[in-house]
């Protein structure tokens, strides 16, 4: 019976975690295709430089577009096959373990707080929707930062949690997670808004209390992002910051336009639909009984509250997200938990006659999807990174000193590849460009389009 066999898997908080960590462990090995450039470009390519002394800037890097906060991680995580030279595959796999690893703990802490706010029932459907999301799957172990701002946002329902949401010292542990989620993307504050209002109105008693409430969020706020820019500043070489840059370019100047451009509705007609794939017809019967019924189990007052605060989260995000031409599947990750808070209220709102086949058809609808995306869909550029970096291993063991330069040119659109994070030599390699005309030059054309125009003259 599969409703026993999930039952028996959750019957305590350590096994959870345990199943969690096995669960993403599986994620990393059948995860193995392309999904978007700043998988590797923004991430392991720039903490790749900063430990093995070789890697490739994009021109965000060169602007200040960028914080060096996320990359750090890896960083540190590079550190490891580094000292104990465990050699190239060791180096690709260390950074995903990471963040498996992250993953698996943030979904087990989000658990942990609705099973603590919500009951157990609730938190154990939650837990099915996110692991049986495709999405989920498709994104949770990848060096992404939108997988960090999910993350970051897990942890924060927990420490919100933890003192059924009244003030204490957990408080100040969330003004942390959400500063520092701010500083690595600031977009994410579209999220964090919604939660702080509803966290200062369960605990406002007076002016003077909203007073230290906020005071102390500044206070915490404005030292994180102090500790940010000293932090890019050392590793830039110069005063720079990254949040001014970043506003001005995508909200100001609106040249993320450049990398494609979407309508407005993009994100409910088509983006919901496709991240939210079997889920989505239960998601819509939460929403309805949300809004057409009283919820009457235990810990239901709860429950009401967290669905309307993931409705205005949802809304709001999604309306101020909508307003940028350039649009992605990836930037709402950071809904992914309060999509499924819904899709786990109509789950659990089923009649218990058909729960076994709610299971069943996710399980069924998802698996194939989540192993096709993860095995075979755009498994390209990961196979051709895997060839070159034995080949250039076998050749760089046989050739001599006097033989030619070894070098590597990529002519396909612009990072279309892992770099050097996945060939771990320090070979001369060039690629076509594509950054955005940052100094308003007439008819400009980048380096990509220049030589499909013409491949041969290029050349």
């Amino acid at each position: 019976n599969l409703v026993d066999l999930f039952n028996g898997m959750v019957s305590s908080d350590k096994l959870v975690l345990n199943m969690l960590l096995v669960l993403r462990a599986v994620n990393v090995a059948l995860v193995q295709t392309w999904f978007v450039p700043d998988e590797y470009w923004q991430s392991i390519e720039i903490a790749h430089k900063q430990v093995f002394g070789y890697g490739y800037e994009t021109w965000e890097w060169t602007v200040g577009l960028r914080s060096y906060l996320y990359p750090l991680l890896f960083s540190a995580v590079y550190y490891v096959p580094k000292i104990s030279g465990m050699g190239a595959y060791a180096v690709i796999l260390a950074p995903r373990l990471a963040q498996a690893v992250l993953s698996a703990t943030t979904e087990w802490c989000v658990y942990r707080c609705f099973k603590r706010t919500c009951g157990i029932r609730f938190a154990k459907w939650f837990l099915l929707s996110m692991c049986t999301s495709w999405f989920w799957w498709y994104c949770a172990t990848r060096t992404l930062i939108n997988t960090l701002e999910c993350n970051l946002v897990c942890i924060a329902l927990y420490y919100l949690s933890c003192d059924q949401f009244q003030f204490s010292y957990n408080y100040f542990k969330f003004v942390v997670v959400a500063s520092v989620a701010f500083v690595v993307r600031p977009t994410i504050i579209t999220v964090w808004m919604p939660l702080y209002c509803l966290y200062v109105c369960m605990n406002t008693n007076g002016s003077l209390h909203f007073g230290r409430l906020l005071s102390k969020a500044i206070l915490i706020g404005v030292f994180v992002l102090c500790v940010s820019t000293l932090i890019d500043t050392l590793c830039y070489g110069r005063l720079v910051s990254v949040h001014y840059n970043f506003f001005k370019f995508n909200i100001l100047q609106n040249q993320g336009t450049f990398y494609g451009s979407h309508p407005f509705h993009w994100y409910l007609t088509q983006a919901f639909p496709v991240i939210l794939s079997t889920h989505l017809p239960f998601m819509l019967y939460g929403v309805f009984i949300f809004y057409t019924r009283t919820l009457k189990f235990k810990q239901a007052n709860n429950v009401t509250h967290l669905c309307k605060l993931s409705a205005v989260i949802c809304l709001f995000t999604v309306f101020v997200y909508s307003i940028p031409g350039h649009k992605e599947f990836r930037f709402l990750l950071c809904l992914l938990p309060f999509l499924h808070v819904f899709t786990s209220l109509g789950l659990l709102s089923l009649p218990s006659r058909s729960t076994k086949l709610a299971i069943t058809w996710l399980l069924l609808t998802n698996i194939p999807i989540a192993l096709y995306t993860g095995l075979i869909h755009q498994s390209g550029p990961s196979k051709v990174m895997e060839f070159l970096r034995k080949d250039i291993s076998q050749s760089t063991q046989i050739m001599q000193p006097s033989s030619s330069k070894l070098e590597v040119m990529f002519l396909c659109p612009c990072h279309s590849t892992p770099y050097y994070a996945f060939i771990n030599k320090n070979i001369a390699m060039d690629f076509l460009t594509c950054h955005p005309d940052l100094n308003a030059t007439p008819a400009y054309t980048d380096q990509a389009d220049e030589f499909y125009a013409s491949p041969q003259t290029w050349l």
